[in-house]
């Protein structure tokens, strides 16, 4: 259902940006600040006069999101031998509505991969674990995700196995 009373959302977004590279570390590191003033969500309402729950959208007070983002790599060799790489972005969200309900989310994205070139074989694993991250009513989730892919260069061709 849609709502023709919702006011606009003012974002005030804010963050902070380190990076460092060499021959053997690359890092980067984000802290975000976010706020959304009358942020739109959606909330499950209970409709009287049909006697059920509606989904609508409607103004919230506000949301906040803080959170940092880590990302990086490891080089032992200093060359694409051996790399190991790593994603992190621990956060947390708060949405207080207009009637001073108050709905917490802590989650933790991540990414961890490991792989190996050498000549024109390449290998890669790659591992995520799943979160979860507040998206009005609902929760939204990434999957469990396991890969493994190799590569082999044969002149100007490519070929990939997964």
């Amino acid at each position: 259902m849609g709502n023709p009373y919702l006011k606009t959302r003012h974002i005030f977004a804010n963050s902070l940006l380190y990076s460092f590279n060499s021959k053997y570390f690359d890092l980067t590191s984000v802290l975000f600040y976010n706020i959304l003033n009358r942020d739109i969500t959606q909330f499950y309402t209970f409709n009287e006069a049909l006697q059920q729950y509606s989904l609508q959208y409607l103004n919230s007070d506000y949301t906040r999101q803080t959170g940092v983002q880590l990302s990086g790599s490891i080089k032992p060799f200093g060359s694409n031998i051996l790399v190991a790489k790593i994603f992190l972005q621990p956060a947390f969200i708060y949405l207080k509505t207009m009637d001073g309900k108050v709905i917490k989310n802590n989650y933790l994205q991540n990414r961890i991969s490991l792989s190996s070139s050498y000549k024109n074989l390449s290998i890669q694993y790659s591992l995520s674990i799943p979160d979860y991250i507040l998206n009005g009513a609902f929760l939204n989730t990434t999957e469990n995700a396991n890969h493994l892919f190799a590569s082999y260069k044969l002149k100007d061709w490519y070929r990939d196995w997964e």
